[in-house]
């Protein structure tokens, strides 16, 4: 299926972006939209870089019946938001367990 890698994406983060509205945690993440970009950016670019580099020299490969199409740099439109996406999951992930040990 060509889609399989977007669905697997947004099965990941969906269910983050969502709760990342509760009213818990809903403040942590996104009072500051600047910060959460440029931590997000400061992750990506490197990851972007390194995966480029890696794919165009035959370190591994993206399988195009899974994928949707559309590349940039030899990436695949899905490869682009795994990191920011994972980004985001691991930075609410950190959220939520920051506001629940100040709970107890």
């Amino acid at each position: 299926m060509r889609a399989e890698y977007l669905l697997l994406l947004a099965a990941a983060f969906l269910p983050p972006l969502l709760l990342s509205l509760h009213r818990n945690v809903r403040r942590a993440i996104w009072s500051r939209p600047l910060r959460l970009v440029l931590a997000l950016l400061g992750m990506c670019v490197p990851f972007w870089i390194w995966d480029v580099w890696a794919t165009a020299r035959g370190h591994w490969s993206f399988d195009p019946r899974y994928t949707l199409g559309p590349r940039l740099l030899g990436l695949p439109l899905e490869e682009l938001l795994f990191f920011p996406l994972i980004g985001f999951i691991g930075l609410f992930l950190w959220e939520v367990v920051k506001f629940y040990r100040k709970e107890r």
